[in-house]
């Protein structure tokens, strides 16, 4: 019987992984977990995020999953602003990310490990699933797999939050991949664009309805808000 070959490790992690890694070979500690997560304002893009969740109906006393929650620039953003008056849940793909998000996070907040395309929480169990900076690094078929667990997980009531990337909106982000793509000598994870018309087939297929779609804050991408129907 012919042997089957090792499946090989899942390439958003490893990409991730090698750019953590080397953040932290080029920067100080915190300068680097500030890197890994797209540089900019640490505090500054937390609070964008944070202002975003509140305005799609964020409140005390809800359930929230942070998707990719790198370095825990929203949970120290939502620690400042909720405590531990509200229930928070951290996913990241790289050890290193999460064991910072604590140290900059209330207390009661929980942070786990999560490679797979799934959110580990029972159905309609979640008031807010936050995506911020995911599916702009996942492949189509990648994004919408988690999208539609997202759907699932999500409360009748409740929203998914993401950002993406767009051509029309942010090109010059596209006029730089293009050009790092040429470099070999430069390695990043993979950028990832989805333009609008795609989102709202996936919004429709999955059973969602975007409810609003807002223009780039501190980190240039767009920002969507799903409602379940």
């Amino acid at each position: 019987m012919r042997k089957s070959l090792p499946r090989p490790g899942k390439r958003y992690v490893q990409e991730y992984e090698a750019y953590v890694a080397r953040m932290q070979k080029l920067f100080a500690h915190d300068e680097a977990m500030a890197y890994a997560v797209g540089g900019g304002d640490f505090s500054k893009v937390g609070d964008w995020e944070l202002e975003l969740l509140t305005s799609a109906g964020l409140r005390e006393g809800q359930r929230v999953i942070d998707v990719g929650c790198g370095s825990g620039r929203l949970a120290a953003a939502l620690s400042k602003r909720f405590g531990d008056r509200i229930s928070y849940l951290g996913l990241d793909i790289v050890q290193t990310m999460l064991d910072y998000a604590k140290t900059v996070s209330d207390p009661s907040y929980r942070f786990a490990m999560n490679t797979e395309l799934s959110i580990p929480a029972p159905d309609a169990s979640c008031d807010v699933i936050a995506f911020f900076s995911v599916v702009t690094h996942l492949l189509h078929e990648e994004s919408y797999r988690y999208l539609r667990d997202a759907r699932r997980a999500v409360k009748p009531d409740g929203r998914v939050a993401l950002t993406f990337l767009e051509s029309r909106q942010n090109w010059s982000i596209f006029e730089r991949v293009v050009e790092v793509s040429a470099d070999p000598s430069i390695q990043e994870p993979l950028v990832m664009f989805i333009e609008r018309p795609m989102l709202e087939v996936w919004a429709d297929r999955l059973g969602f309805e975007i409810e609003r779609i807002i223009s780039p804050g501190p980190s240039e991408q767009m920002f969507a808000v799903l409602r379940p129907i």
